[in-house]
């Protein structure tokens, strides 16, 4: 059976297939006009004339938050950048190349310092 032959019987299998119906979509049944309670309203609007309502504008709300936000932030620490020349000569003072008293005796930590010449250290 050539390939062309197998296309034909899949296509057949396809169209041979019985569809399933979509299913129902579940819809909720609610009644137009819901049934009210005067009792209760009458009793919920009576109390609101009590009090005053307390109504807050959009730039209220804004500034309440900003304020909200503000209070809660840390201050930010300012990060301290040196510039490469001043590392460098940091790098070359005497009190760099003298090693640390907290370091203990391993024969990893050289006793002299090696020079800064970038040629000798790929040798």
């Amino acid at each position: 059976m050539n390939v062309k032959g197998k296309m034909e019987v899949s296509r057949r299998r396809i169209y041979n297939k019985h569809l399933q119906p979509a299913r129902p979509l579940r819809r909720l049944n609610i009644d137009p006009e819901p049934q009210r309670n005067v009792e209760i309203e009458t009793y919920a609007c009576s109390h609101t004339e009590d009090k005053p309502i307390n109504n807050i504008g959009v730039d209220q709300l804004y500034e309440i938050i900003h304020l909200h936000s503000q209070s809660h932030q840390k201050p930010k620490k300012e990060r301290i950048s040196y510039s490469r020349e001043f590392l460098i000569k940091l790098a070359s003072s005497p009190i760099a190349k003298r090693r640390p008293d907290f370091l203990p005796e391993h024969p990893v930590v050289l006793e002299k310092p090696r020079d800064h010449d970038g040629s000798r250290l790929y040798v």
